[in-house]
């Protein structure tokens, strides 16, 4: 297992670059059904910070393999069937909350353990299953199924349901949530959307607390795309707002929502993305976003608390004041530079993660890249040896060196 990726990696580099299609393919008059299959595979390794009270090794090794199959049926053209099951198999790094975990969206009766040891954990699932039905003017998804409600770039608010990292270079595949969806287009640039999805506690029962019911109203005006949300996810009430467009040849964009926990005693609290983005015509593309994290802490003293607690990997930010900058552009036609920098600007620290992305292939995609951080490191509290003392965010996350690809067959 330790270096099966690597291999694989390089000898997928050295593969004869060809277009891939379907494995499986039918058609008929009112039945078309295709099926592909897709392998994902990373592996790199993480430096860490001291003390090891904060982090038990010094450095670190990861690797993953995922095997997908795709599935896709259209029924008379307007009812179709998706499917996206996966085998993965990954050995585990310790890397800040890892040993927590958020998945109250989806349930573990789609999921099997395979292997599932201290090191090497190996799962068999289903990111998606889901059937759509398409009537004019509505469309109702059921099952299974991504959702994306994302309106900006790096920072994503009203993201609800598994939203990408903000420094994700992949998002091929996003995790589906079990859900039923109402999409009603009440003019040629304005939707109405309904969304419900099942909430599970740890044992696997369905409950009102943790399921999420959104209703989101989405329009064109004055050459910009506006939406409302409001509704319940897990802990949580929210109203939001986005809008997006462009204005003197730059785009703008906003996302936010005002969240009242459903928890006796905590606050209300506003989660607020602004940016700017350009691109050029030679492919560059700059995008600039202020983020306002209104549930997070400005001391880094309370920063512990806020990675304990279980959506932290959902909600990955320890503070509250974030600048976000993203800049890629190609640099030939099969190789893409990408960049991003975080930077919390309360404590101050930040993290930088440059890749390169190169397209050996319509079908075929390798990233190579690296998670670079810095600000104060961690200490040990005098007054509880017992305890780290992280004195800066980014400071505390280690340095990673990371290798991906996929390939379509």
């Amino acid at each position: 297992m330790k270096y099966r990726a690597l291999i694989i990696f390089i000898i997928l580099c050295i593969w004869p670059v060809a277009n891939l299609w379907a494995f499986y393919e039918m058609e008929g008059d009112r039945f078309a059904l295709s099926a592909r299959g897709a392998v994902d595979f990373s592996t790199g390794f993480n430096d860490y910070p001291r003390p090891r009270l904060l982090h038990p090794s010094t450095s670190e090794g990861f690797e993953s393999m995922t095997a997908r199959l795709l599935m896709d049926a259209l029924v008379n053209e307007n009812m179709r069937f998706e499917a996206n099951a996966y085998q993965e198999i990954h050995s585990l790094a310790d890397t800040i909350g890892s040993a927590f975990t958020y998945e109250p969206y989806r349930t573990k009766r789609l999921r099997r353990k395979v292997i599932d040891d201290d090191k090497v954990k190996s799962t068999l699932s289903l990111d998606q299953i889901s059937m759509k039905i398409y009537s004019k003017p509505v469309d109702i998804t059921i099952g299974r199924q991504p959702i994306s409600l994302a309106n900006n770039f790096i920072f994503t608010p009203n993201d609800l349901f598994y939203p990408f990292a903000s420094t994700a270079v992949d998002r091929e595949f996003r995790p589906g949530v079990d859900a039923f969806r109402l999409d009603i287009m009440t003019g040629m640039l304005s939707r109405i959307t309904i969304i419900g999805v099942l909430g599970y506690e740890r044992d696997g029962c369905i409950t009102w607390d943790r399921s999420a019911g959104i209703f989101r109203e989405s329009i064109n005006w004055q050459g910009f795309d506006w939406s409302v949300l409001g509704g319940k996810v897990d802990g949580r009430h929210l109203t939001g707002l986005a809008f997006s467009g462009e204005a003197m040849g730059q785009g703008v964009r906003m996302e936010g929502n005002m969240s009242f926990p459903t928890e006796q005693g905590e606050d209300r609290y506003l989660q607020l993305s602004l940016g700017i983005d350009h691109r050029w015509k030679n492919s560059l593309h700059l995008m600039v976003e202020y983020y306002y994290h209104g549930n997070g802490k400005t001391d880094p003293m309370c920063y512990p608390g806020q990675i304990m607690q279980e959506t932290y990997l959902a909600d990955p930010f320890l503070g509250k004041y974030y600048l976000g900058v993203t800049l890629k552009g190609d640099a030939t036609a099969l190789i893409t530079l990408q960049g991003t920098a975080l930077i919390n600007l309360k404590d101050p620290s930040y993290y930088l993660s440059p890749a390169i992305v190169y397209s050996a292939g319509d079908e075929v995609e390798f990233i190579a890249g690296m998670g670079i951080p810095a600000g104060r490191k961690p200490g040990i509290l005098y007054t509880a040896p017992m305890l780290p003392d992280i004195r800066s965010e980014y400071g505390s996350y280690p340095v990673t060196i990371y290798l991906q690809g996929r390939f379509y067959f």
